[in-house]
């Protein structure tokens, strides 16, 4: 009896020996299963086979790492061991980069990408190359209009640089064609005019084309007066019957105006009748508006490659006069004044041009507005103006003159001393719009001054 029980023990301790045994067994199993599966989950990958890169911009590679454990070693083709790289190539070409990563249990995997560096960068909208999208774009459009050639990889139109292969073909400035192509289709067409808005960013005011003869262009209001609320079209005329304008494809302008004194947002530009084409069917134009800076780009082009000669007009700008009852009295002179104006030729040449803006008379009723009659003859040049102007009357003389700024507030004043003509300096004034007040007597005009420079 008592052998037996020693024999039941001792089977008892060799059960649990081997379960314990076992147990150990089963855990390192379980820690190389769970490795084994760690291992065939190791892998890295590029996010594309291929990466499209602008030659002379400066980008980053890296690799996708998933399984394996941390932390991670790097060992890239270039001799490099970050976990990115960053790369710059000069020409266009092909590269190949690879990277060989390794983990904390030595696994190693690999992974091999191929950079397409491309010797355009398209910024959308921008088709003349000058780093901003407006409407001095179109004008390039116009010119390489209904042009094709390869598409742009993952085309998109945000305001970003995006590589794309050359079509081999230039604008007389030296542009690639691939540059009109906005939205990397293949097509330069209507669609890409949709960036040039989308991404707009107005150029810088200059004066620099008024310089010179040539074809008159003008914004001729209607005859008369207007008064507030009233809404007026005046007219866009380029060329007259003495002086056509000749081998014209397309032009481009600024017009400045008082934004106190026009609705906002009542602006609007149509080319409808404009000897320069029919628009929709070769011809396109475009405008913008910006009714805080009192200003409107407007641009159109033909898009067949065809020249034409021409005069009159060529598009219409519709405005609304704001109620300005209760806030000024009297007659104020409302006028368009010109800047970066562009006149072009099929090929890119620019063309002479002779700006001239007319005004007109807008009457606003105040206590004193029936009394107030305007200064006879009265004119002032140059407008825009950069360090003096000449205020001129005939037969009016002119017996005192005060300047105010956009706000209303007086920053200068000139006595006229009973003259027909009076220089009066505005060297030190900011840029901007200026109201002018003219008194001879019992008359009194308004005129609209603007200083650019």
């Amino acid at each position: 009896m008592r052998l037996q029980k020693v024999s039941h023990a001792l089977k008892v301790l060799t059960i649990l020996m081997l379960i314990g045994t076992g147990s150990g067994l089963f855990a390192k199993s379980l820690d190389k299963f769970r490795i084994d599966e760690t291992q065939n989950n190791f892998s890295v990958v590029f996010p594309e086979d291929t990466i499209y890169a602008c030659t002379g911009t400066v980008m980053n590679i890296s690799p996708d790492v998933t399984g394996g454990a941390a932390p991670y070693t790097f060992l890239w083709s270039t001799g490099e061991q970050l976990d990115s790289i960053s790369i710059l190539h000069i020409s266009a070409g092909s590269f190949t980069y690879t990277v060989s990563v390794t983990d904390a249990f030595s696994q190693t995997d690999t992974a091999t990408v191929l950079v397409m560096a491309m010797a355009e960068c398209i910024w959308p909208g921008d088709a003349n190359g000058d780093g901003r999208a407006n409407v001095i774009d179109l004008l390039t459009l116009g010119q390489t209009f209904g042009n094709k050639g390869p598409k742009r990889p993952n085309a998109h139109t945000n305001w970003i640089g995006q590589p794309g292969p050359s079509w081999g073909h230039h604008t007389k400035e030296g542009v690639e064609y691939v540059h009109s192509d906005s939205d990397g289709d293949g097509v330069i067409g209507i669609g890409d005019m949709l960036a040039i808005d989308k991404n707009y960013v107005p150029a810088p005011l200059r004066q620099d084309t008024f310089i010179g003869s040539g074809a008159p262009f003008s914004v001729q209001f209607p005859n008369g007066n207007a008064n507030t609320g009233d809404t007026i079209s005046a007219q866009i005329n380029l060329g007259t019957a003495t002086v056509p304008a000749d081998s014209i494809y397309g032009i481009a302008f600024s017009l400045m105006y008082d934004p106190n004194l026009v609705s906002s947002g009542s602006l609007v530009v149509n080319f409808d009748s404009s000897w320069l084409g029919i628009e929709g069917q070769n011809m396109y134009g475009m405008f913008k508006d910006f009714p805080g800076q009192g200003r409107v780009d407007v641009s159109l082009t033909r898009i067949d490659q065809r020249m034409v000669k021409g005069y009159g007009g060529v598009g219409n700008i519709i405005i609304v006069i704001d109620d300005l009852s209760g806030k000024r009295e009297g007659v104020l002179a409302f006028a368009f004044s010109l800047a970066n104006v562009s006149l072009i030729q099929s090929n890119g040449t620019k063309v002479p041009v002779s700006p001239k803006v007319s005004e007109i008379d807008v009457e606003i009723e105040g206590t004193n507005s029936e009394t107030l009659l305007p200064v006879l003859g009265l004119n002032m040049y140059p407008n825009p103006a950069q360090d003096k102007i000449y205020v001129t009357s005939s037969p009016s003389r002119l017996n005192q003159l005060n300047l105010y700024d956009i706000s209303g507030r007086k920053v200068r004043e000139w006595q006229g001393e009973g003259r027909n003509i009076k220089m009066l300096d505005v060297g030190t004034l900011e840029n901007g719009w200026y109201t002018l007040e003219v008194w001879s007597g019992p008359r009194r005009s308004i005129k609209k001054l603007q200083i650019s420079r």
